[in-house]
């Protein structure tokens, strides 16, 4: 296909991606304007597969699920249409800024999470979970494209999945090899903790850049808290020991990153003399130092998470503490001259 070419309805003005079966177009409509993008086969004997990506796809109706519009498995070539998503890939992302912050890593990991919940929640496994499937739409929201090589991961069939009962094969084989679960590698019959398996590798390459290796731990890396390690060792893992759930793995990192919208009350413990008083302003201004920096390793605490202060001489040690759950977090920050000069962290259950 060319630059100016006509399907149906569109035109198409650029291409932004290519695959071993197709092309992947901006394309514009006709008459009404509006931009899309289009899954357009070079291989014409890949219609089916087409089809079968687009039914079910366009069945999947969530915000974090790239939606399908339409397209014609019988044109000379077969294509789809979907909403076009003008943030690029997660690849893009990856290879201009080799990796992510933390937060924003976890946001991504999340969002895909919340996709990959919903369509187990129906029976559909992706099975081909990469950066190059995660797209992101104008506002910076992941979305999760290409549903081409999904299976039913159980028998049951509800009156939501009968009318895809016909589109889920078993000879419908694929994946991404470096993302790809053993036990799919194997053949074995798909599960829910392949997606796991798959998001635990994005996840590790998102905050590292690269993809790991047997026995790597995130943390050999960058610099994270014990929860993404242990969230990652949780994911990356023989089917066995893995997460067998999306939710499993989230929470898993929720602990270390997410904070409820509903926060806890909580009380400052503040040295005798300074009960009842506004705090001084050396305290305030070593606050503002300890919070920038705790936020930079990954903690989310703000002025209401001091619980207390202690003044060494000329340094001022600070705790903090960050409940989430049933899971407290207490940091320590030491302040000397308005640079942090030591820092602990201890997490207790409460």
């Amino acid at each position: 296909m060319d630059r100016g070419s006509r399907l149906g309805e569109y035109v198409l003005e650029e291409k932004v991606g290519e695959g071993g079966f197709c092309e992947v177009w901006r394309g514009r409509h006709v008459m009404l304007g509006n931009v899309v993008a289009l899954k357009v086969a070079t291989d014409e004997g890949m219609a089916d597969f087409l089809r079968r990506e687009g039914v079910l796809q366009h069945s999947l109706e969530h915000s974090n699920i790239v939606r399908v519009l339409g397209g014609d498995v019988e044109s000379h070539p077969p294509y789809l249409v979907t909403e076009f998503m003008e943030g690029g890939s997660l690849r893009r992302l990856l290879k201009e800024q080799g990796r992510l912050q933390p937060e924003e890593a976890i946001r991504v990991v999340a969002d895909v999470a919340a996709a990959l919940q919903f369509a187990h929640q129906k029976g559909v496994v992706h099975r081909d979970v990469k950066p190059e499937n995660i797209l992101f739409d104008a506002n910076g929201t992941a979305k999760v494209a290409d549903f081409g090589f999904w299976r039913f991961f159980e028998a049951r069939r509800t009156h939501r999945s009968l009318a895809l009962s016909f589109l889920s094969t078993e000879d419908v084989v694929g994946g991404t090899l470096e993302y790809m679960s053993p036990e799919q590698r194997r053949g074995e019959p798909p599960a829910p903790s392949d997606d796991v398996y798959s998001l635990g590798v994005v996840l590790f390459e998102c905050l590292t850049g690269r993809l790991p290796a047997p026995g790597d731990r995130v943390s050999d890396f960058v610099d994270v808290g014990e929860e993404v390690d242990a969230a990652f060792a949780g994911a990356y893992v023989r089917r066995q020991k893995r997460f067998q759930d999306i939710p499993s793995f989230i929470n898993a990192l929720r602990a270390k990153t997410w904070r409820s919208s509903s926060k806890p009350r909580r009380h400052r413990i503040f040295a005798d003399d300074e009960k009842g008083g506004t705090l001084p302003k050396d305290v305030r201004q070593a606050m503002k130092t300890a919070m920038r920096f705790l936020r930079s390793v990954g903690g989310s605490v703000d002025e209401s998470d001091l619980r207390s202060f202690q003044r060494r001489g000329d340094t001022l040690l600070l705790l903090f503490s960050e409940r989430l759950g049933l899971v407290e977090f207490l940091y320590s920050v030491s302040v000397k001259n308005g640079e942090v000069v030591e820092y602990r962290r201890r997490r207790r259950r409460r």
